[in-house]
């Protein structure tokens, strides 16, 4: 009888998480469709529902990259973007999400906020995190335009 029960609930929990994650999907897509018909905050808030309500750290961080990303593409707010890629960040996931978000929070503060030693130390963590990614040559391009703007900068900095 024991036996019985203890099945039940495994099976039950099992079917709970795998109807979850269907659930997420499902509110995935649909923030993927209001975005698609401009309608960022719909898409946003959906984004953020999967984020709070979602156990798994895969899932929030992959919506949460969305979300970055229509503030950067969408609604070119960089300072919001900048924001989003850094709770994207904060995810304990090492994968092409975090490879992205990185890259993209350097290329930001370089190109649009001017927060040039911010861009200059998250390139060279990236350059240290994913020394034989295919994103290198363009790291080490933008570290080659923040070089003079790094020495002019602690040149006055020293006196």
């Amino acid at each position: 009888m024991y036996m019985k029960f203890i099945t039940s609930l495994l099976l039950s929990l099992i079917t709970l998480s795998c109807n979850q994650k269907g659930n997420y999907d499902i509110l995935v897509k649909q923030a993927e469709d209001a975005r698609s018909k401009d309608d960022y905050m719909t898409s946003i808030m959906t984004l953020d529902k999967v984020i709070n309500g979602s156990a798994s750290n895969v899932i929030k961080q992959q919506s949460q990259f969305i979300i970055a990303d229509i503030y950067m593409n969408d609604v070119k707010n960089y300072s919001f973007a900048l924001d989003e890629f850094k709770k994207v960040l904060e995810y304990d996931v090492e994968n092409n999400t975090h490879k992205k978000s990185l890259f993209m929070f350097s290329y930001i503060c370089s190109n649009y906020l001017d927060m040039y030693t911010e861009a200059y130390n998250s390139y060279n963590a990236f350059l240290d995190k994913y020394p034989d990614d295919e994103l290198v040559p363009s790291v080490l391009y933008e570290i080659d335009q923040l070089r003079p703007i790094i020495d002019s900068a602690e040149k006055l900095i020293n006196g």
